[in-house]
């Protein structure tokens, strides 16, 4: 994984986004490598004040360091502000479907190593899935080779609903056995770490917010597309979870009434349409008709090798079959994307996961739906945007978690109460 680069963003000097506000002046640091404080203030936008009050509690919890003195324009040199990179490492997690990954990085996003363990997690029973969790866990500390003690904490996303604050999943659809798990708990009395679970379309909503296509935004819908469909809601530059944990839920909202049923148990509902799956069984029902595609050949009439990546790569070449299902889906997606614009009139709506990389394919799709169908009272367009980090979007999410409660919460310790 690449160092992912962002554009500065301005903060805000209003008392009730001080979060906000650290994380724009981390992210601007981190950017610029070293810079003086007056070069943030132009950068960020923030009064003298509030940037000297929030360098000092930055740097009083080690996030940040100095980094000796820069070369004097006028007068004398300048002290330089870096990310104290060393202070330790976060250890990121994603649980999907059918595979889970891990990744160790420190707080500058120099990757140590990430894994990927590629045999089914939440299709299977916890009393196979945990041990494999905590292997990666296990996996991934050993192959990086860090001190455990310079782990400041776990970050882990995961398909909703589930209870951020209890850190168990909620009746979750198509993963049965998981309902109320104690997931961070478990996680937290077997490794000794602090533990941090959110779905995986906040994490993801947050990882574009601060390092992302949402880095110059405070109000946006991030849609994740990847087995199922998600989204996050980000208001006034944060995550808007709802009053239980659910806000974002759009995957299970009705697009037909008369559908088929869902896995949650709703009829109709947009994940069952705007899928990388139902794009999977929209071509194999176009290949078992006849219709001729490049994707016969590539599969060799076995029906069962139909993926989302070969769909993805035939319609690049031009493949009318493929190019037809990712039609469909975009044009669910464009109805998905009304709807929330006209619920939640953000400034933007910005689309990740799997569907990343047909961005160029679907995209004028969605945009065309949104401009004609939102209601809007401004003459600007509103900008449908593909996330600028990928699949890695929840991951990266997972880490952002653990930072996020580095910067909100000053008792925020790295091992657990049980073990300190």
């Amino acid at each position: 994984m690449k160092r992912i680069s962002s554009a500065p963003q301005s903060g805000s000097n209003l008392k009730d986004i001080r979060l906000l506000n650290r994380a724009v002046i981390f992210r601007a640091i981190r950017d610029a490598g070293a810079i003086s404080r007056a070069d943030l203030a132009k950068q960020t936008g923030l009064n003298p004040a509030t940037l000297t009050h929030i360098t000092r509690e930055l740097l009083d919890r080690g996030l940040i360091e100095d980094a000796g003195s820069g070369e004097a324009r006028v007068g004398r040199r300048s002290s330089l502000l870096r990310i104290h990179s060393k202070i330790g490492n976060i250890l990121a997690v994603r649980l999907a479907r059918h595979n889970i990954q891990g990744l160790i990085t420190d707080l500058d996003l120099h990757e140590k190593v990430i894994h990927t363990t590629s045999s089914s997690f939440l299709s299977n029973p916890i009393d196979a899935s945990m041990p494999a969790l905590l292997e990666l866990i296990e996996m991934v500390i050993e192959k990086s080779g860090v001190d455990r003690g310079t782990i400041l904490g776990i970050g882990i996303s995961a398909p909703g609903p589930l209870d951020a604050d209890r850190g168990i999943l909620i009746a979750p659809p198509n993963f049965p056995g998981w309902d109320s798990f104690p997931i961070r708990k478990t996680i937290e009395e077997k490794t000794g770490f602090s533990t941090i679970l959110d779905n995986d379309a906040n994490s993801a909503a947050l990882a574009e917010k601060w390092f992302g296509s949402g880095r110059n935004l405070d109000n946006f819908v991030f849609i994740l597309v990847e087995d199922g469909v998600g989204g996050g809601v980000v208001i006034n530059g944060d995550l808007y979870r709802g009053q239980h944990d659910v806000a974002g839920e759009i995957g299970h909202t009705t697009i037909d009434r008369n559908g088929p049923i869902c896995g949650c148990g709703n009829t109709g509902c947009l994940e069952l349409y705007a899928s990388p799956h139902a794009v999977e069984s929209r071509v194999r029902q176009a290949l078992m008709s006849g219709q001729k595609s490049l994707l016969s050949r590539w599969i060799d009439n076995d029906m069962n090798r139909i993926s989302f990546e070969l769909v993805a790569q035939a319609a690049k070449q031009g493949d009318a079959v493929a190019r037809e299902a990712l039609l469909e889906m975009a044009q669910v997606l464009g109805i998905a994307a009304v709807n929330v614009i006209n619920s939640f009139d953000p400034q933007a709506i910005i689309l990740g996961g799997k569907i990343s990389s047909v961005g160029e394919l679907i995209l004028p799709v969605i945009q065309e739906y949104v401009d004609k169908r939102a209601i809007s009272r401004s003459e600007q367009q509103l900008p449908v945007l593909i996330s600028e980090l990928g699949e890695n979007a929840p991951l990266i999410g997972a880490f952002s978690l653990v930072l996020r409660e580095l910067f909100q919460n000053p008792e925020f310790h790295p091992v657990t109460s049980s073990q300190r």
